[in-house]
């Protein structure tokens, strides 16, 4: 089976596909492919992309890396956080595009936007219930940002509690291996304390052998 690395993995590049797809539909806003269709499928592809980054984010959260996965692992979230800046100011441009386009329309047609969302008449070859949907889409890229802004500072501030984290878990690791070394040189040093030890009671020992010894001859 996946290890939750590898399942992190998986989804950072699809998150990254649906970007690039996002990428591509959105640059097509204001040429001759602009129809409400085209709109559907950005709206579509921006809600699961959202979605995505939330499972995303809460995957990192609730499954953080072993020490051996650590660099793996701090490049993926590197990489998650430049996608989801990507995301984010995709959104943003996207959220540009719409008020600016909403707002050429009013004023070329004369019109206010208390007539817009009151009024379905035709004016100047522009149906005004189009015109109504731009907005409405308009209210839901705004609410999109306010997710999208929330949870690129989720993804920053994640990056930085679990990189100190781990760094701080490493340093843990590495004060307890050379505290262990300090430990087996210290009982080194008194296994041959304690030898030495020995050989001077052998060596007294012998010693007082040989006075009794000569002392017990005369």
């Amino acid at each position: 089976s996946q290890s939750a690395l590898q399942e992190q993995a998986m989804m950072v590049r699809e998150f990254n596909q649906r970007i690039k797809k996002l990428k591509d539909l959105s640059a097509q806003l204001g040429s001759a492919k602009d129809t409400p269709k085209l709109h559907s499928s950005i709206t579509k592809e921006r809600e699961d992309a959202i979605d995505l980054c939330k499972r995303i984010i809460r995957s990192l959260k609730e499954k953080p890396p072993s020490r051996a996965e650590k660099p793996q692992h701090d490049k993926l979230a590197k990489e998650f956080e430049a996608l989801s800046k990507q995301f984010q100011n995709l959104c943003q441009v996207s959220l540009e595009k719409q008020k600016t386009y909403v707002e050429e329309e009013k004023m070329q047609q004369g019109i206010e936007q208390e007539q817009a969302e009151e009024s379905f008449r035709s004016v100047g070859g522009l149906d005004e219930a189009l015109l109504r949907d731009r907005m409405d889409e308009v209210q839901q890229l705004e609410k999109d940002m306010i997710t999208v802004n929330a949870m690129f500072k989720d993804v920053s501030n994640m990056v930085v509690e679990q990189g100190a984290m781990l760094d701080s878990a490493e340093n843990n690791v590495d004060v307890a291996v050379k505290e262990t070394g300090r430990a087996v040189v210290e009982l080194d040093k008194a296994e041959n304390y304690q030898k030495k030890s020995k050989n001077k009671l052998y060596c007294i020992l012998g010693i007082v052998v040989v006075v009794v010894a000569v002392l017990a001859a005369v």
